[in-house]
């Protein structure tokens, strides 16, 4: 898949099918998805969210989003790199799911009063 930016602020570009327009602060890219990409971006029409090298923080941010609750996710351990398909309608195997990853530095998942989560470096032995 090709990318192009955007030059100028305000500079008109195309988009084709299968594109995906990406705004930030360096400013706008559109990447041309494969057929695979656009299933697994539209995985949540089906209740299902696909990450594929996607930073935990990120994929964290998904299912905080999708059931309201605040997820905190360490500095330590927030770039590491998830990959997986997972139902959106089940928190509670994503983090346990979690703990059994095999991510460079493990990590072990808490739950406070407030219903609030963390997800932290796991305490080595």
């Amino acid at each position: 898949p090709s990318a192009t930016t955007a030059g100028q602020a305000g500079a008109p570009f195309s988009l084709q099918a299968g594109d995906r327009l990406s705004a930030g602060a360096r400013g706008v890219d559109v990447h041309a998805l494969t057929t695979s990409a656009i299933e697994n971006a539209l995985a949540w029409r089906e209740g299902y969210a696909v990450f594929e090298d996607v930073p935990l923080h990120e994929a964290t941010a998904c299912f905080a989003r999708y059931h309201g609750r605040r997820i905190v996710v360490a500095p330590e351990v927030a770039a590491q790199r998830l990959g997986g398909f997972y139902r959106l309608d089940d928190l509670r195997a994503f983090v346990a799911g979690l703990e059994g990853t095999n991510l460079p530095v493990p990590v072990k998942v808490s739950e406070d009063l407030s219903g609030t989560l963390t997800i932290a470096p796991r305490p080595s032995r």
